[in-house]
């Protein structure tokens, strides 16, 4: 060993001599790797942490940074364009992360230079990564921009210049300027998110009701797809033997319908409002000694689509079990802080408060919902009919409905329509059965001069005005808004929920 000792220099005679703000076990596999590698190794100084007895402007900036985990981030783009996992063991990718999420937003641009010098020595697996993202990538830095820099290295090319070195760099450092907005844009939905758990949690949750507390996890919005998906699971759980399928009125005859056909058993309907039920009938692929279902007797399994605090099945128990001798209550989705009793069977946890696209506007929440006009009220118009002309009020009169709000008036409509078609719009909606209390259309006098105007903020600014006066019950507040990326603007400017329906993102 020690004919092939070698000595330790500058940076790294610092890290394995515990000199640096590395952990201890991290300063330990530096000396390691250099002890196997024949490195003379310095005896180790660790150095005493100061004592501290209350919370300095240094450890608040270091806790700070320790949630900025923008090499996490950056290695979620990477990995996930690549669709592969850096396991390699001569990968250095992991080392860089560690690195970068303690250094946080601010030593990330400090080191900027540093970052994107290792990103390029790994420049094949960058190529591969940056093909991938070409569509992400014009979006990201726009089409006029990505054209300016496809334009830049073709006449780079013409001239004989590595064009791909300098193609692969601008790559790295998109890549590195991603995931640093990533990281900020988490940071403000976790501080969104808390805000929003100190509002339901202060009274909003319905007479103090544990089942409406804010849940931990992130709030979801759910699809009519993904429901159709969740179904599925709850079908695997259902034992065959069960003589009749019992949906509840409204949303659980979807559920209780593909059940029911899946186990080719007959169907009846129970009201919780009415106390009744009723046969739905069998198909005539059961009409052969299945032509109804017998009072008295038999097993029953009752099916909704979601149990909340769980005081309804206790009502729907006594409506079925007057002429059954055995009920099965299931549910769909389940609130893991029911407080007044589970179902015997359920397909998912869905914690409070959450979003059900087929309920969207017609639940408790709907009192405390803002939403845009276009892509949720109705459908948007197609290409060519924006014309701030006849085809564009041909658009607004008869515009297709998309959610239609039946429970309670919305409270505020943000739309970037432009104020002269107010009048057909309010006329649109009085045919349609929609009730609102106030609509703010924009003010631009073209949808030229429209245009020219930050929409997302536009939204943004009237959603926070109206939220700080509004008073939920149960809450949270919250906007609807069609375009992904103005729900992403409006929840970072706002601070408040934002959700987009299209995409089911919840912001």
């Amino acid at each position: 060993m020690s004919e092939t000792n070698k000595p330790l220099i500058g940076r790294m005679l610092q890290i394995v001599s515990g000199l640096t703000d590395l952990s201890s076990r991290d300063v330990q596999k530096y000396r390691d790797l250099m002890e196997q590698q024949g490195y003379i190794l310095p005896e180790l100084k660790v150095k005493s942490p100061p004592v501290r007895h209350h919370k300095t402007r240094q450890s608040r900036a270091s806790s700070l940074t320790s949630s900025e985990r923008v090499g996490t981030a950056l290695k979620a783009r990477i990995e996930g364009l690549l669709s592969i996992k850096a396991t390699h063991a001569t990968c250095n990718c992991q080392t860089l992360a560690t690195e970068m999420d303690r250094w946080g937003i601010t030593g990330c641009e400090s080191r900027r230079d540093h970052i994107v010098g290792q990103l390029m020595e790994k420049a094949d697996m960058l190529g591969v990564s940056l093909s991938k993202a070409t569509v992400a990538y014009v979006k990201g830095v726009g089409i006029i921009a990505a054209a300016g820099t496809a334009s830049a290295l073709v006449g780079d090319w013409w001239s004989g210049k590595d064009v791909e070195h300098e193609a692969k760099l601008a790559g790295a450092n998109w890549l590195l300027t991603q995931a640093i907005e990533d990281v900020r844009s988490q940071l403000k939905q976790s501080q969104s998110q808390l805000r929003q758990s100190r509002i339901v949690n202060r009274g909003g949750n319905r007479g103090g009701n544990p089942a409406f507390t804010m849940g931990s996890d992130k709030p979801r919005f759910i699809t009519l797809e993904q429901y159709s998906q969740d179904i599925r699971i709850l079908l695997s759980k259902i034992p065959n033997d069960v003589d009749a399928v019992a949906g509840v009125a409204r949303s659980g005859l979807y559920p209780a319908s593909m059940v029911a056909m899946w186990l080719h058993k007959p169907m009846i309907i129970v009201s919780q409002t009415r106390g009744d039920i009723v046969d739905a009938g069998n198909g005539w692929r059961l009409t052969r000694g299945h032509n109804h279902v017998e009072p008295g007797r038999g097993r029953v399994l009752v099916i909704d689509d979601t149990v909340m605090s769980g005081g309804s099945q206790h009502i729907l128990r006594k409506v079925v079990g007057k002429q059954f001798s055995e009920v099965i209550f299931a549910t769909v989705y389940c609130n893991p802080a029911a407080n007044m009793g589970k179902p015997d069977i359920h397909a998912v946890d869905l914690q409070w408060p959450h979003l059900l696209e087929w309920n969207l506007f017609n639940s408790v929440m709907s009192n405390s919902t803002a939403v845009d006009f276009d892509g949720i009220l109705c459908h948007d118009c197609k290409s060519g009919q924006d014309d701030d002309g006849p085809a564009y009020l041909d658009f607004i009169r008869t515009a297709t409905p998309l959610y239609l709000p039946r429970q309670v008036p919305i409270p505020l409509i943000v739309t970037a329509r432009i104020e002269k078609y107010r009048a057909e719009t309010e006329a649109w909606m009085h045919r349609q059965g929609i009730r609102w209390t106030k609509l703010v259309m924009h003010p631009a006098g073209s949808t030229r001069e429209r245009e020219q105007d930050d929409i997302a903020a536009y939204k943004a600014k009237h959603y926070m005005a109206w939220a700080s006066k509004h008073r939920p019950a149960p809450g949270p507040i919250m906007f609807i808004e069609s375009d992904d990326r103005q729900a992403q603007r409006i929840a970072q400017i706002s601070g408040r929920m934002v959700i987009c329906p299209h995409t089911a993102g919840v912001y």
